[in-house]
């Protein structure tokens, strides 16, 4: 029993890892760069402005966004330990291409970082009263930081020691050339072929988790902040779950609570005409895709042409609700919004509950215990209902399992197609949109959800099926 329940939890606590570092390597790595976003919305400037990049690299550290990924990284010797947040990626190329070519890996990060507080103190007289020796500084100081690898430096330090507009500068010149050749000097290429292994304690996964400067912390059941709208993530889900949990919860219920009796009168009858109609409308309802059914009830139910008795979308009426309703007066109000969405919610799960159950009722009636029951004078109804069903019910508990990933997936079209403000539909904007770190939150609550919806039905089966309790014991 110790070995099995050892096994079930570390395949839980394995899942949930997963799941946290699924989410976390999404809401990371993005396509795009997310502080181009942040710097244009929020603080107004553009990519054409000459602080432009001192901007995006004092906006990355004030996020954190200059840090380590996670707790440990691989390298290469002449590369681990002199990680330095550079604003394009022209830059970071070319910082790698240094560190690798030259192996001298405090020397190149010395000189990268002369050239970068040099750029931020140009910067700061801004764009209004810049004199042309500054910006000719700054354009200089932009290539090196660009091209420094592959150019003949020998000959920047030439042309910048010779131009006459950037004279006040030349002590800035002479410094960073004297750095240049502590880089030359100090060459150790080979070290590019040595791995290496660096570990961190502040890094940006720590802060995911634990909080920093973007939020609280998962421990705090802080999500994050939406990169593009400025709330709270968990802010901008919480009523989302709960209309997305609402419309799952009451499909699976309905697809059991109407899909069992059903199959278990189907298997009672002993019908071949039923039985054939049950499988032809099973078969239908699976190979039915969810957006056509969808469009097929809108325009049969919501249509002023044929028969417009139904909303077509929306989950309340459009002029809301009178302030002084009673909530069953707002429930009732909602009500023929949701029935259109739960009928395409609920009918692939219930053929696919009636189909189950109706296989494995009519496995257990070939049993020998079956026979038993008959010959001692046990009316069907009662082999089928009192002993069949029974023996099934554990499998129809581990049926779950496999609905409520499925209707996760579902909700996405569902929800869209009848414009509910749930958790699906938060993931069509999300993706349009590109809000990874929203996407991720959502992926991580419908992960999580996932796994707990898993360990119930592991201990109704514990409690449902007594092999499971003898095999364990």
């Amino acid at each position: 029993m110790k070995t099995s329940l050892t096994k079930k939890i570390t395949l839980y606590v394995l899942s949930g890892v997963a799941v946290i570092l699924t989410s976390f390597f999404i809401a990371v790595q993005m396509p795009g760069d997310v502080l181009d976003n942040l710097l244009l919305r929020e603080e107004k400037v553009s990519v054409s402005s000459s602080d432009y990049e001192i901007k995006k690299s004092e906006l990355a550290h004030r996020m954190g966004l200059d840090k380590p990924l996670f707790y440990f990284h691989c390298g290469s010797l002449a590369e681990i330990g002199y990680e330095i947040y550079l604003p394009s990626e022209n830059q970071k190329n070319n910082y790698g291409c240094l560190l690798r070519k030259y192996g001298s890996g405090k020397h190149v990060y010395v000189f990268t970082k002369i050239c970068k507080e040099a750029q931020s103190a140009i910067a700061k007289g801004g764009d209004k009263n810049i004199l042309p020796s500054t910006k000719k500084t700054s354009d200089y100081l932009r290539y090196i930081l660009t091209n420094s690898a592959s150019a003949n430096m020998d000959s920047i330090w030439a042309v910048m020691q010779h131009d006459p507009a950037i004279t006040s500068f030349h002590p800035l010149v002479n410094l960073l050339q004297q750095s240049w050749k502590e880089v030359e000097n100090h060459q150790q290429s080979y070290k590019k072929y040595i791995p290496a292994f660096a570990w961190s304690w502040d890094n940006r996964f720590s802060d995911w988790i634990f909080g920093g400067s973007l939020s609280a912390g998962l421990t705090h059941l802080d999500l994050g902040t939406s990169f593009f709208t400025g709330e709270k993530i968990a802010a901008l889900l919480k009523d989302k779950i709960v209309w997305s949990l609402g419309f799952s919860i009451s499909a699976i219920l309905l697809a059991f609570i109407i899909g069992i009796p059903l199959a278990c009168y189907v298997v009672y009858k002993n019908n071949k005409i039923l039985n054939a109609v049950v499988n032809m409308l099973t078969a239908i309802s699976y190979a039915m895709p969810t957006y056509l059914a969808g469009v097929f009830m809108l325009f049969l139910f919501s249509n002023p042409d044929v028969i417009n008795i139904l909303p077509s979308s929306g989950v309340k009426p459009l002029d809301g609700f009178e302030a002084n309703s009673t909530l069953l007066v707002r429930i009732w109000s909602s009500l023929p919004y949701l029935i259109l969405p739960l009928i395409c919610y609920t009918y692939t799960l219930l053929a696919f509950v009636i189909s189950t159950t109706k296989d494995l009722l009519q496995h257990q009636m070939q049993m020998p215990y079956i026979l038993t029951a008959r010959a001692k004078g046990m009316d069907e109804k009662s082999v089928v209902y009192r002993h069949a069903l029974k023996n099934v019910l554990p499998s129809l508990a581990a049926l779950l399992s496999n609905i409520f990933p499925a209707i996760i997936g579902g909700s996405v079209i569902i929800e869209t197609l009848f414009s509910i403000p749930g958790m699906g539909n938060e993931i069509v904007r999300a993706c349009i949109s590109r809000n990874f770190p929203l996407l991720s939150a959502i992926i991580l609550i419908s992960g999580f959800a996932t796994i707990i919806v898993y360990l119930i039905v592991d201990i109704t089966l514990y409690r449902l099926d007594p092999r499971i309790k003898q095999s364990t014991a």
